[in-house]
């Protein structure tokens, strides 16, 4: 697994600056339209800066590492970021960066870029659907094949005056997704080939669809686990009785409070989480914290069961 730090060589605490600069100059190092350049040395730090530029990525990865990271597209071709309508061309931005040191736009990057962008689209999801998983209809302003010649982009004479020659047009691209169960946060799911067109003789990039969870009102998430608190009465905890709760799912099922139960802790109910990615007959578990509820007013004879209660302690 991959320590992004170590990638670009700075120290965890850097600042976006630190961060900026150190990926500048390996970019320019290993940029592989350069002399001597490394194309996966540059993709590893193109990989790294894109996570460490961005805070909610960066806090992430200071979680748990590289994984749910996929940029698996980036680096060796194209890239375009979108958020449901325009986008930007990464290798716009190297050719800028690199410009005068003659390697800036020609050659194999121009070549490389006959492929279709890889475009990315974020997702809002609710907790609930990425329990139960979710059908999707992702639509973005993209290039698609030119339907008048077959992207082909000329017929057998002469230019195709639909596209200009250039095989593709600019359109609503829509696609059909299925997120699974137990999606996370921030995770990259790849839909392959249903990104941007190529020019003809090029290939279609790839659709990286992030799922972004909105927060919930009453559960949080850590991983497949859920917390959730319940508000409950002293007595309830005192004398161990059953409480109802209601889980991600919707279901209700009852737990009882162990008799005298610490309310500074939390207690687990195995097996209500949300489910694992990959296996959804397994599920994380569920925390519960406990609150008290306290009466606004005390009958006399209640005063008098807490006098004597107080007094037996």
């Amino acid at each position: 697994m991959a320590d992004y730090y170590d990638v670009l060589g700075v120290p965890k605490n850097a600042s976006e600056e630190e961060i900026k600069k150190a990926y500048r100059g390996l970019a320019h190092k290993y940029h592989p339209d350069k002399k001597g350049g490394d194309e996966k040395k540059f993709k590893e730090v193109s990989e790294a800066y894109q996570v460490l530029s961005n805070k909610e990525k960066r806090a992430q990865f200071d979680r748990g590492g590289a994984s749910g990271f996929d940029f698996s597209g980036f680096g060796d071709r194209g890239f375009q970021w979108s958020a449901g309508g325009e986008g930007f061309d990464v290798n716009d931005i190297f050719e800028g960066m690199f410009e005068g040191f003659g390697f800036g736009g020609s050659g194999g990057a121009r070549a490389r870029r006959a492929r279709g962008n890889d475009i990315q689209i974020i997702q809002e999801m609710t907790l609930e659907e990425a329990f139960r998983g979710a059908e999707r209809e992702i639509a973005f302003q993209t290039y698609v094949p030119c339907k008048a010649c077959g992207g082909a982009g000329r017929g057998p004479k002469e230019m195709c005056a639909e596209c200009r020659g250039g095989g593709r047009i600019r359109e609503t691209k829509r696609v059909e997704l299925r997120i699974p169960a137990g999606v996370e946060d921030n995770q990259a799911l790849k839909v392959g080939g249903a990104g941007e067109a190529g020019r003809p003789g090029g290939g279609t990039g790839d659709l990286y669809v992030v799922v972004r969870l909105r927060p919930h009102a009453a559960f949080v998430r850590e991983g497949a686990d859920l917390t959730k608190e319940e508000e409950v009465s002293l007595g309830a905890v005192l004398l161990g009785k059953k409480i109802e709760i209601q889980g991600i799912g919707g279901e209700r099922f009852s737990i009882r409070i162990p008799e005298g139960f610490d309310t500074r802790k939390k207690l687990k109910v195995t097996g209500r989480g949300m489910p694992r990615l990959g296996a959804p007959s397994k599920r994380g578990d569920m925390y519960i914290s406990l609150k008290l509820k306290f009466p606004k007013h005390l009958s006399k004879k209640a005063k008098e069961l807490f006098q004597e209660l107080e007094g037996m302690v």
